[in-house]
């Protein structure tokens, strides 16, 4: 009976002494943790925000629209800066997409694969379910027909 007094009494201690120490670095682990995750989620969205950015463009250039020299730029600097975290697979299935290459994928398959590796998942999504409005979907002043 007297070594379970003991050791209540060592523990109470223990607790009591270590818990100014313990306290501080638990919440300093779960916020740096809770940070990180935060930091990786801001990341994703910056990547998922340049890349449907750049999809975007595709039904415009797939019905003849002529860019100008600005989206010209805007489109390149979207391809170099997705070219920095893209696997070169999909880099080079990217580029050809946009560049309308005979050994091209449809650009709504290339975009799924993209997710897929941004999301780093398969939810079973398909392009079909994908929509678009393309220029003949709308009339010259940006009104539907």
């Amino acid at each position: 009976m007297f070594w379970i007094d003991a050791t209540s009494a060592f523990l109470g201690a223990f607790i009591g002494v270590a818990t100014p120490f313990l306290i501080p670095k638990l919440f300093d682990f779960l916020l740096q943790r809770n940070f990180e995750r935060f930091k990786l989620k801001m990341s994703q969205t910056q990547k998922a925000e340049k890349i449907s950015d750049l999809f975007a463009y595709f039904p415009l250039l797939l019905s003849g629209w002529k860019p100008e020299v600005k989206d010209i730029l805007h489109l390149n600097k979207l391809i170099l800066e997705l070219s920095l975290y893209l696997p070169r697979e999909l880099v080079d299935e990217l580029s050809q997409t946009l560049c309308l290459d005979a050994k091209r994928s449809l650009y709504k398959d290339c975009f799924i694969k993209v997710r897929k590796h941004l999301l780093n998942t398969d939810d079973g999504l398909i392009g079909e379910n994908i929509s678009h409005i393309t220029l003949q979907d709308t009339s010259l002043h940006g009104e539907p027909k």
